[in-house]
């Protein structure tokens, strides 16, 4: 009789159990299990057909909504921070919730369409490498790769030319499906083309264009000869055919300056005057300011604290896998630091080296002016309201105040330990 009871019981769980599958899938919808938070991964996908799906909040009537089609994102990555399992047709799959790297696209997708690694990553390997003229070696193109490292798009593309010569300015590596590959940043030598190319299509050397004078005349016609050559051997040789000699510097074009003269200090040239927001904005794009800055920071006191900061960078900072966001970077007492305060204000920065950060309405410098001379002098009203000059004192921990006397055209000293660049 027991026995009896407990199969009519299990029957009963069993009948039971059938109904309530076939009620969820009556409704369309599938069972899952709760949403586990995991380690963020990298993905990529090449499928053609995958889909990211929208989800609601029921495990027992999970449904499919499509919302991204994976094809259309197969230069980003996917960065997967979740994880759920699906029970699809009596098969259990499992999901990741991802988000890809420029933020515009999220949702779930089946594991079996992504792959993992990093996938249109720019990583820098040399911002600032040795200077090299390039030349092409086989077609190819140069890209616009776009602001987000994150997220590289290969827009905007123009063919090499092949009587064009190429001045190398950085170097990255670009992640491509997870494999790595190098590109070069280039400029052409008539400063018309800028962009990216895989380091395979270059190589070393330079194209010279010359223009002789016509032969002398000895009884038959000889028009004007123009030559264009390649020198890619180390030596110099040139491998060309022309036969004609060259003028010294005829045809040589001199290439564009990608990094301003204040960017660098060998200590022998003079004192330049930096603008404030060309300076942000050149450590902003990629350029490393190597002669370093000091900074002034308060602490509630009538003395601030000058800090020392060298070789100065922007980047994106990784340690928040869920948020990556941009700092300034640089090197105090030889140990990197993160500057999340830095560059803010306009009366914070003075350069190490002596040379003069000109903001709106101000000089700064370590250095006092020069007696007589007018700084800036095209973009400054030295005839009714001209800068103010701040001298930071490093180991006062103050600034002097010089200021330009409209009546004996001189730099005055007008106040001393000032606590900061605010205080007039």
């Amino acid at each position: 009789m027991k026995l009896g009871r407990l199969m009519l019981i299990t029957a009963t769980a069993v009948g039971l159990g059938q109904l309530v599958t076939m009620t969820a899938q009556a409704k369309g919808g599938y069972q899952r299990t709760k949403t586990t938070a995991i380690k963020s991964k990298l993905f990529y996908s090449t499928s053609k057909t995958g889909k990211t799906y929208q989800a609601n909040r029921s495990l027992i009537n999970f449904k499919f909504k499509a919302n991204h089609h994976l094809k259309d994102y197969r230069e980003t990555a996917w960065l997967a921070t979740s994880k759920t399992v699906i029970n699809v047709h009596g098969k259990n799959r499992l999901y990741y919730y991802v988000q890809n790297s420029d933020l515009k696209a999220q949702g779930w997708v089946w594991r079996g369409y992504l792959k993992p690694g990093k996938n249109g990553f720019r990583v820098s390997r040399d911002m600032h490498p040795k200077t090299q003229n390039l030349v092409m070696a086989k077609p190819g193109k140069i890209y616009q790769f776009g602001k987000n490292p994150f997220n590289v798009r290969f827009n905007h593309s123009v063919a090499l030319n092949d009587k064009m010569t190429y001045k190398l300015t950085q170097v990255w590596t670009v992640y491509k499906q997870a494999k790595a590959y190098r590109y070069y940043y280039v400029v052409s030598s008539d400063n018309k083309v800028k962009g990216w190319v895989w380091h395979g299509y270059l190589k070393t050397g330079q194209v010279t264009e010359q223009t002789n004078k016509p032969v002398v005349n000895t009884g038959n016609a000889s028009k004007p000869v123009t030559n264009s050559s390649v020198n890619t051997s180390v030596g110099g040789t040139n491998t060309g055919t022309s036969t004609q000699s060259q003028k010294p510097g005829a045809g040589n074009v001199k290439p564009s300056e990608t990094v301003p003269a204040w960017a660098t200090d060998d200590g022998k040239r003079t004192r330049l005057v930096i603008k404030f927001k060309e300076l942000r904005s050149f450590i902003r794009t990629g350029g490393i300011y190597k002669p370093g800055l000091y900074t002034t920071n308060f602490n509630n006191g009538p003395k601030f604290f000058v800090i020392k900061h060298e070789n100065i960078s922007y980047r994106v900072d990784k340690t928040n896998s869920y948020r990556h966001l941009y700092y300034f970077y640089g090197f105090e007492n030889g140990v990197e630091k993160k500057l999340d305060y830095f560059l803010q204000t306009q009366y914070g920065s003075v350069p190490v080296n002596g040379d003069i950060l000109r903001n709106s309405g101000a000089f700064m410098s370590i250095n006092a002016p020069e007696a007589q001379k007018k700084y800036d002098e095209t973009n400054s009203n030295y005839d009714t309201n001209p800068p103010r000059w701040y001298q930071l004192n490093v180991d006062n921990r103050d600034y002097t105040l010089w200021q330009y006397n409209l009546n004996t055209k001189t730099w005055n000293k007008t106040k001393d330990h000032l606590n900061s660049a605010y205080s007039v």
